[in-house]
């Protein structure tokens, strides 16, 4: 299925439908095969039922033996020919239900896992391609919740409940055709039936939707709690807060449980109700039956009726009763996979970024790496306060540029706005005088090499998280972007050297290490921009000497932003940006800075331990280092 189709897929009002519509129809084949299959073996399987009536009144009743759609030519006379002739129609008909079955389950299931596999590889590629907005704004549990119990949840219905619910239209709609051959005035008694118990479990259904969507919303919730938990795990020990942690979860899972609880008690109802009404039913019909057999046609009723008539037509109205109950707990499924369609499709429903998706131009270059902000404003999607305000700044190619400032002073926001990760509320981007509108993302990303603060190492092998940008890159080219990030000589002590594998999130190095192979990560990459997001925050001093040592090679030939704290980080910066609550309030090189005796000034005082000498105006900036 293609993303367009899985795009619209998301905006109709029939989610499972639309699901198996658009990503169901190259292995449309195997799922006709399903449907004919277990159509006709149902049949099958209830035409001995028939056969059998018709044989009793033939024996006992001495009524003609006549089969419809046989010619009366080719029915026995005598008695024993007649038990043989019902002998080998049963073992065909038995023989068609079972060759007809596995050919109808054989369909199904190669249409159910084809179908889930196509969905499930979609679903994880629309999930990568969201904008940053949909993680900043939903949680990772919900996630991984659709990743992972909603698609099970489908697999569920397409591989069982789709199947049982051919089976279901095929045992009502054979009841009802033996049924109106045996007895037509019967028949109508039980048709008469019908809006009761399609009304009862119309009712039902509704309910269970509604519990439905509360009941995925709580696991969700679940799940993110058990995530948020179990990764904190050093913290929690080192807080003693296990319990404290125990009870976040017990409640989310005690919610859940309610929610859980709510559906199973409408499911609970509807079962016995059903069971109830059809065993009525089916006694009103066995009395009227023996009445008319053995007295005389009661009430309105005219004709006659036999012992072969009836005894099918209890069995059947018997079988009718079956699929009736199991039309609810199939309602229950499909309410179950809808709200799973309708929480998968939900991830489609969000852009790359918005308002608008533009028509990108592949063929524009990034080459040199020159950035300008003109007049950007920027404010984060539900919050009240501007992030950004009035930023203007030109940066010539090449140039290396310090950003310095307190924790929420907007500094990380320019680097998520010039990754295309947020779009500007207002004023421009441009990134080697094209407008970043004009610029498709991965064009954009693929020229920009970025370490943030805590970066994010796979549960792969060293060498695969430092090539993770440039799989082709050769040993030579991966050993000397590890020594120029210093962690060559740490990788060569390890007994599996650059095949070492750093465990899941990277938790078997220490934060520094992950840092290194993150910044040598940025350099094998060799892009014409540069970010730096407090990419020395996780190391010690003699690396972060090393690092500096090394930045002027690092930063050669490319235009490099140096987001830290710490200003020594940026000091030899061609230019430093301070920025506080959002706008920039000073701007030039670590000496012209200090001349201006301004917050510069005041953060370096504080970080050189200088405290007297910091501005009265500025003394709470020491609280927000």
């Amino acid at each position: 299925m293609s993303r367009r189709d899985f795009a619209e897929a998301a905006g109709t009002q029939m989610p499972l439908l639309r699901i198996i519509r658009t990503v169901g129809r190259p292995n449309l084949p195997y799922f006709l095969l399903g449907i004919v299959g277990t159509t006709v073996g149902t049949f099958a399987s209830y035409a001995d039922i028939y056969l059998i009536g018709l044989a009793i009144d033939a024996i006992f009743n001495q009524q003609a033996f006549s089969v419809p759609l046989l010619s009366e030519s080719l029915l026995p006379e005598s008695q024993m020919g007649l038990l043989f002739q019902t002998v080998i129609f049963l073992i065909a008909f038995k023989a068609a239900d079972i060759i007809a079955t596995m050919c109808g389950r054989f369909g199904f299931n190669v249409f159910a896992q084809r179908v889930l596999h196509d969905l499930r590889v979609e679903t994880f590629d629309t999930a990568q391609r969201l904008g940053i907005e949909f993680f900043d704004t939903n949680e990772s549990g919900d996630v991984m919740n659709v990743l992972n119990d909603d698609i099970n949840k489908l697999e569920e219905f397409l591989t069982f409940s789709i199947r049982h619910t051919i089976w279901i239209v095929a045992s009502l709609s054979a009841s009802m055709i033996f049924m109106l051959e045996l007895n037509v005035q019967l028949a109508f008694v039980v048709l008469v039936a019908s809006p009761l118990f399609a009304g009862i479990n119309y009712w039902f259904s509704q309910e269970l939707e509604k519990r439905q969507d509360i009941v995925r919303a709580k696991a969700g919730s679940l799940n993110a709690q058990l995530k948020t938990s179990l990764s904190g795990i050093y913290q929690i020990k080192s807080s003693n807060a296990e319990a404290f942690e125990t009870e976040r979860v017990e409640q989310a899972s005690d919610d859940h449980l309610q929610a859980r609880w709510d559906d199973r008690r409408i499911y609970a109802r509807q079962r016995p109700l059903m069971r109830l009404l059809s065993g009525a039913w089916l006694l009103l019909i066995l009395v009227i039956g023996f009445y008319w057999i053995v007295v005389e046609p009661p009430m309105f009723f005219e004709g006659t009726l036999t012992a072969g008539q009836l005894i099918p037509f209890l069995i059947y109205m018997q079988r009718l009763t079956k699929p009736m109950q199991d039309f609810g707990w199939i309602l229950e499924k499909y309410k179950e996979a809808k709200a799973s369609a309708k929480r998968i499709l939900g991830i489609s429903r969000g852009d790359e970024y918005t308002p608008t998706q533009a028509e990108f131009d592949p063929s524009i270059p990034i080459t040199q790496g020159s950035v300008e902000w003109n007049n950007v404003q920027f404010r984060y999607p539900g919050s009240s306060e501007q992030a950004l305000t009035d930023i203007s700044m030109s940066v010539d190619a090449g140039e290396t540029i310090g950003i310095v400032g307190t924790t929420g002073a907007g500094k990380s926001t320019l680097t998520k706005l010039l990754l295309k990760f947020y779009v500007p509320d207002s004023g421009r981007i441009r990134v080697d005088g094209h407008d970043l509108d004009d610029i498709a993302p991965a064009t954009l990303r693929s020229a920009v090499g970025y370490v943030s603060q805590d970066p994010y190492l796979f549960d792969r092998s060293i060498r695969e998280n430092i090539t993770y940008s440039y799989p082709e890159a050769t040993d030579e080219e991966i050993k000397a972007a590890a020594k120029t990030a210093g962690i060559h000589d740490f990788v060569g002590r390890l007994p599996d050297g650059y095949h070492t594998n750093v465990g899941e999130h990277g938790e078997k190095l220490s934060g520094g290490q992950k840092q290194r192979i993150a910044i040598a990560r940025a350099i094998l990459q060799d892009p014409p921009l540069m970010i730096l997001d407090e990419a020395t925050s996780h190391v010690d001093n003699e690396t972060e000497s090393f690092i500096q040592r090394n930045l002027e090679e690092l930063t050669a030939n490319r235009t490099t932003f140096i987001i830290a704290h710490r200003i020594s980080t940026v000091r030899t910066a061609d230019r430093i940006f301070v920025l506080k609550d959002g706008m920039i309030r000073e701007k030039g090189d670590h000496t012209d800075l200090l001349a201006q005796e301004g917050v510069y000034t005041d953060l370096w005082n504080i970080q050189v331990g200088d405290v007297q000498s910091v501005t009265e105006d500025s003394r709470s900036i020491d609280s927000q280092l």
